[in-house]
């Protein structure tokens, strides 16, 4: 299975071993036009979705202009703030990619780490999931980092990331609450439900549910689970970068709020970062853009704040992700792809 899939991933960035047998050439080449078909489908995919979200949001904030203008209290401190604590989250994702890989003796810096995410970000800003291609690819031509255990860090790496922030969103919640802060079920039902989510990933397998690719995705977030647990220590520094990626993505809301003229507390801007990270990580749209908005203007209203204000402060959010994800992601993509040594690991 790892050998097709890293022929797919050779493929789709065009690219050969130099000592590729003659059939499995062939068979390359015979699938090329069908990979870029399919390549280009996802970013012409990708370019609807950007032009339909841009159409609904220039209307919305066309229809709401006077509130917005009214609001809107953008400064450049704002601005530069949101670059920052943009760029520490993907820092703090680089260091995930770190910890996800060292079980498996696999050595990447935060560095090297922070590159994959800003190339993973732009990948996935042109094309749907072509930044976790991208990723995958590197890991299996740099590293040599087999596909299935790609895979595998993926679910488990999800498994271990909805604990987390399902968790902190309890305890988020549960502090508003004991200080009589207005607080709707909705959330902390919500991560009740995330948490019972993760928690069968790891108990349906067991039940020898592995027919279909439900059955192979949970299979392969067991044996990813199953290979982090393994190490306690590698495992606690991953939940601890888990709450670290939470606590930037807070500090982003709480800047991009407080340009819109709504100062919101930490706690609060915190409990919009796991669906935010959510949002992000699953990746159904380009960067998540247009799941994110929505959710987190529906999140807002409940905390207490405005939805046109939640909304706006999230449109924001996204229009600097995507912008850092288009500028910092060729640069990072070039360095890693021209300086970055081919490394033997065990695979």
């Amino acid at each position: 299975m790892s050998e097709v899939l890293a022929r797919k991933f050779e493929v789709y960035f065009h690219t050969r071993d130099a000592g590729g047998k003659p059939d499995q050439m062939a068979d390359d080449n015979e699938k090329t036009d069908d990979t870029g078909q399919d390549r280009a489908s996802r970013r012409i995919a990708a370019v609807i979705i950007y032009i339909l979200l841009a159409a609904a949001a220039l209307w919305y904030f066309g229809a709401h202009r006077e509130e917005f203008t009214r609001m809107l209290s953008l400064k450049p401190v704002h601005l530069a703030l949101l670059v920052i604590f943009n760029l520490v989250t993907r820092v703090f994702i680089g260091a995930r990619i770190k910890f996800l890989t060292a079980p498996f003796g696999v050595k990447v810096s935060v560095a090297e780490g922070t590159g994959l995410s800003l190339m993973q970000g732009y990948g996935n800003a042109v094309a749907i999931k072509g930044g976790t291609v991208g990723v995958a690819y590197y890991l299996y031509r740099v590293k040599n980092f087999s596909i299935d255990r790609f895979l595998a860090i993926l679910g488990g790496g999800f498994v271990i990331t909805t604990i987390t922030l399902s968790v902190a969103g309890l305890g988020g919640a549960a502090y508003l609450s004991a200080r009589g802060a207005p607080l709707g079920p909705e959330i902390p039902l919500m991560f009740v439900l995330v948490l019972a989510g993760a928690l069968g990933m790891l108990v349906f397998p067991r039940l020898n549910i592995r027919a279909g690719r439900i059955g192979a995705v949970l299979s392969g977030a067991l044996e990813g689970w199953n290979v982090l647990k393994s190490n306690r220590s590698n495992l606690l520094k991953l939940a601890c970068v888990e709450l670290c990626i939470l606590a930037s993505f807070a500090a982003r809301y709480w800047v991009a709020f407080r340009a819109f003229g709504q100062p919101i507390g930490f706690v609060q801007a915190f409990l919009l970062a796991p669906p935010a990270y959510f949002s992000l990580m699953v990746n159904f749209t380009p960067v998540g853009v247009g799941v994110r908005e929505p959710l987190l203007a529906y999140m807002s209203g409940i905390l207490g704040h405005t939805v046109s204000g939640g909304l706006g402060a999230a449109v924001l959010d996204s229009i600097i992700l995507v912008a850092i994800s288009l500028v910092g992601g060729p640069i990072a993509t070039s360095i890693l792809v021209g300086k970055a040594p081919r490394k033997d690991a065990e695979a």
